[in-house]
């Protein structure tokens, strides 16, 4: 199955999605927006999805100031024009993915001299970020740093990262 988002779908309470596993529905938004904005009080849990070609400043898929939990999810062709491709957590925010996958994300701007940072993922100061069994391929992307945080970081930052690369 897959969905088309034509705006932002913005998260204000609790959400929970989830698709069929191993069918991999996909919510995706032809490049033409971010998929979900979570707001401060928002709770986003995402099961068994695949979220594509979303696009925007910060957060090509998603943008976090309340709380995203995500299993199984794909984060698949995302673009940020500033940071975080698939996905910008800000310093309120929280961010916990457990069996995801991220493939091909890109962000677009060189900060401090760091090659586009934050790919797959930026967290900014304050934010927490737990990444657990997680795959991640940028191989045509390699020079961008595919994770990354603010100057300052002061946040939990948890990770455990297959490089699809290395295998």
């Amino acid at each position: 199955c897959c969905y088309t988002v034509s705006q932002q779908l913005d998260i204000y309470g609790e959400v929970d999605i989830s698709g069929k596993p191993n069918d991999f529905c996909t919510l995706s938004a032809h490049d033409d927006t971010r998929i979900f904005k979570v707001s401060s009080t928002g709770i986003l849990r995402v099961s068994n999805l695949r979220l594509n070609h979303g696009r925007g400043d910060k957060g090509g898929a998603i943008f976090v100031h309340g709380q995203f939990f995500g299993d199984n999810v794909m984060f698949a062709d995302n673009v940020a024009s500033i940071i975080g491709g698939a996905t910008y957590v800000s310093d309120s925010g929280a961010f916990e993915c457990a069996n995801c996958n991220f493939f091909n994300n890109v962000a677009n701007t060189i900060i401090n001299g760091n090659s586009k940072v934050g790919a797959s993922v930026f967290g900014q100061r304050y934010s927490k970020v737990s990444c657990s069994s997680c795959n991640i391929d940028n191989s045509t992307k390699s020079h961008q740093q595919v994770m990354a945080v603010s100057r300052e970081q002061q946040f939990v930052f948890a990770f455990d990262w297959k490089d699809l690369n290395d295998l």
